[in-house]
């Protein structure tokens, strides 16, 4: 069984160990990062410590999107409080997505940051499924 975890870092190589059953020493198996798909998240709260339900609620949906399109490198979010001079602070979604020849960037605001989140990651499957298209 081979132990192996994907990197999004072109340049760096995974090293795990596979377990042979016969003799039970370790063989070191090289993984380049290059091969392997898999899109790194990095979420950004702006003055503000978000909640782990909400990071996880965003991870969840924009790993959906890798169903759409598999080629997603890198996907920057970043959440905010807008504030309005009213009680209400309105929350600001930005997410850039990096795939292979272009970067697709929305902005949603909406009452709560998880409605922006299904707004955004409808918006994005959209215009992943248009790129997808064009690269046939």
């Amino acid at each position: 069984m081979l132990l192996s975890r994907c990197v999004n870092l072109a340049t760096v190589f995974e090293m795990r160990c596979r377990f042979s059953p016969p003799q039970g020493r370790p063989i070191l198996v090289f993984v380049h990062s290059q091969f392997c798909n898999m899109m790194t998240i990095q979420t950004e709260a702006v003055h503000f410590t978000a909640d782990a339900k909400l990071l996880q609620y965003i991870e969840s949906k924009l790993r959906k999107l890798e169903k759409f399109f598999d080629k997603i490198l890198n996907v920057n979010v970043l959440l905010k409080l807008e504030n309005n001079h009213a009680r209400v602070h309105e929350k600001v979604l930005e997410i850039k997505i990096q795939v292979p020849g272009t970067v697709l960037f929305i902005k949603e605001s909406h009452l709560t940051f998880e409605a922006a989140v299904d707004r955004a990651v409808l918006s994005l499957r959209r215009s992943l499924q248009k790129i997808k298209e064009r690269s046939r």
